[in-house]
């Protein structure tokens, strides 16, 4: 059973894989006061960001979702995607370091630009090119989309 109360859940860097993922979506979703969870560094691949996909939406309150560094690629960027108009709280979505490439970046990007209170997508180190991450940012200009400030050094 998850505290009424509780408002942040830090589990990152604790290598819960997909396994993990699917237990943080179905128990965590019950804590309708939770507001940041933080699961960066957890290696949930696409499959794992898929079940906390599947469950989004019921995180009421949910305003950030540190995503960074779970080697998310570009089919978990789009189930992401197809989940994010349903997080009507959600203002931060962090996902630097994985590899979205510029497809995952298009269809993120898209699922943002429908949401009313999305403030901050982070795509940092996520294969996206200069040509695409500069489309992006034009395109999705509702919130501050940060691809990096420096040339992508993985090509």
């Amino acid at each position: 059973r998850c505290c009424s109360r509780l408002q942040v859940v830090d589990l990152r860097s604790n290598r819960l894989e997909t396994l993990g993922a699917q237990l943080i979506s179905r128990h965590f979703s019950k804590c309708h006061e939770l507001k940041t969870l933080l699961l960066s560094g957890n290696r949930f691949g696409d499959a794992g960001v898929g079940a906390l996909s599947s469950e989004i939406a019921t995180f009421r309150r949910l305003e950030t979702l540190d995503l960074s560094q779970n080697d998310v690629r570009e089919g978990g960027a789009t189930i992401l995607a197809a989940a994010l108009p349903a997080c009507h709280s959600l203002t931060h979505l962090d996902l630097c370091i994985n590899r979205v490439g510029d497809e995952g970046a298009a269809v993120l990007g898209a699922a943002v630009q429908q949401s009313r209170r999305m403030a901050s997508l982070h795509l940092k180190g996520n294969y996206v090119s200069q040509r695409h991450g500069g489309r992006v940012t034009t395109v999705y200009g509702l919130c501050d989309i940060l691809l990096q400030d420096k040339p992508n050094p993985y090509g």
